[in-house]
């Protein structure tokens, strides 16, 4: 399964904070520098940046470990 980075990203920054995805990004940069990621691409995601399932798992704990709010499924998978 792939979920859509794009989509996440606007769902952070409607649903916490205009940053909230930056600073879930940075935190878990060296993460995504290891998957391939360019900083720029991870912090500014178009339609066409996917996570996979493990990178998804990483942003869905950071964002509940850090915010205190569940990320909906739902919105943001690309099958």
């Amino acid at each position: 399964m792939k979920y859509n980075a794009l989509k996440i990203k606007n769902w952070c920054d409607e649903n916490i904070s205009a940053a909230s995805w930056q600073r879930v990004a940075m935190k878990n940069l060296h993460f995504f520098k290891e998957k391939g990621f360019s900083i720029t691409e991870i912090n500014s995601p178009n339609e066409n940046t996917f996570l996979d399932e493990e990178s998804f798992e990483l942003v869905y704990t950071s964002i509940v470990a850090m915010y205190e709010i569940e990320l909906p499924y739902g919105e943001v998978v690309y099958k």
